[in-house]
């Protein structure tokens, strides 16, 4: 960049300051931030430790969006850093290389398990298994097999993208609560040694500037499952390109504008058209489906992109948030041959 639109930049932000102090205080909303500006507090009705804190925490708030030309400050530290191609946040979202985005800290602790800040053990990782323990448990009792379906982070599967200072720890953070469930007989399914195998083939499997897979990674994802739990493999299907896709990590990140570009956007082809019909109470049917069995999803915004392989896999499917589980089990009829767990990686030691 310009070393003389950086220098003019910073004598800007240095010069602002102090020339705001001479501006009158902002009133109203903080319409960058979505929220009214914090009034100042009321004395408290009793000295009580309690309400001293909140008072002085009130009177912090209070000065703090009250100070000078706060509103135009942070808009012109978001213009300066896109200017100068840096992270905005590392805690929200977090820019690395060839304009590749990733999902901050504030999202489970998601950088502090991939760098290895953290380690899953002792009575967490107990409590963890024994959770998913007790939801097999659940779903054995209604006759289905149970299956967990981790979505891996993006992180995992294309850490040659991480900017140089986020460095990934040699084992995975969620590495020991699989061998803990491995050991009880729970079925977890990763599909990030195969995401990562299918990636040297030069399609790109996850979007460039969102969290998730895209529908190549969610297909390479799917036919992996269905090898490894036994189920007769997809229908042929093929991949035309898609649009540029602006992801969800643009606006979490607060880019105003961002550079996007094609390759990373797939549209899904059947070779064969498929006989689907959309029921009430979100049950799909399909004549012509791999499998002639029924399942259950519970999943996350992962199971989103993978909702047409399990519809082509199996004659009868339902697809639900993950926090209805315990009473579709005891309110639906007939119960389901299969139910998928699916759940990101972040998400899954939480």
């Amino acid at each position: 960049m310009n070393k003389f639109f950086i220098s003019c930049l910073l004598a800007v932000l240095l010069f602002i300051v102090p020339v705001a102090a001479f501006v009158a205080l902002e009133a109203g909303n903080l319409e960058n931030e979505r929220r009214r500006i914090s009034a100042f507090p009321e004395m408290p009705s009793k000295l009580r430790t309690g309400h001293i804190k909140r008072y002085f925490q009130g009177i912090d708030a209070f000065f703090a969006d009250q100070f000078p030309l706060r509103s135009s400050l942070l808009a012109l530290s978001v213009a300066f850093h896109e200017a100068m191609n840096s992270d905005l946040d590392i805690d929200k979202c977090y820019r690395g290389k060839k304009n590749w985005l990733f999902l901050g800290n504030d999202w489970a602790r998601c950088v502090d398990k991939l760098v290895g800040r953290i380690i899953l053990s002792g009575d967490r990782l107990h409590q963890q298994a024994e959770a998913y323990e007790k939801i097999r448990d659940a779903a054995e009792k209604c006759g289905a097999a149970f299956f967990i379906f981790i979505g891996p982070d993006k992180s995992t599967i294309y850490p040659e993208y991480l900017p140089p200072l986020v460095v990934p720890a040699q084992r995975r953070f969620i590495a020991p609560l699989v061998d803990s469930l491995n050991e009880s007989e729970v079925l977890v399914y990763d599909p990030a040694k195969r995401l990562i195998e299918a990636k040297s083939a030069g399609s790109l499997l996850y979007y460039k500037t969102d969290t998730h897979w895209n529908a190549r990674g969610a297909h390479e994802a799917f036919a992996g499952f269905t090898e490894w739990a036994g189920l007769p493999p997809l229908p042929s299907l093929s991949f035309a390109d898609g649009p540029e896709k602006r992801g969800d990590l643009v606006g979490i990140g607060g880019y105003k504008s961002f550079p996007l570009s094609v390759g990373d956007n797939f549209t899904l082809q059947w070779s064969a058209p498929q006989d689907i019909r959309w029921e009430g109470n979100g049950l799909i049917r399909n004549a012509h489906a791999a499998s002639n069995k029924t399942a259950w999803i519970f999943g996350d915004s992962f199971a989103i992109a993978l909702q047409p392989y399990v519809i082509a896999e199996f004659r009868e499917a339902r697809f639900y948030g993950q926090s209805v589980f315990e009473p579709a089990l005891e309110e639906l009829f007939p119960k389901p041959d299969v139910i998928i767990w699916v759940i990101t990686e972040r998400n899954f030691a939480h």
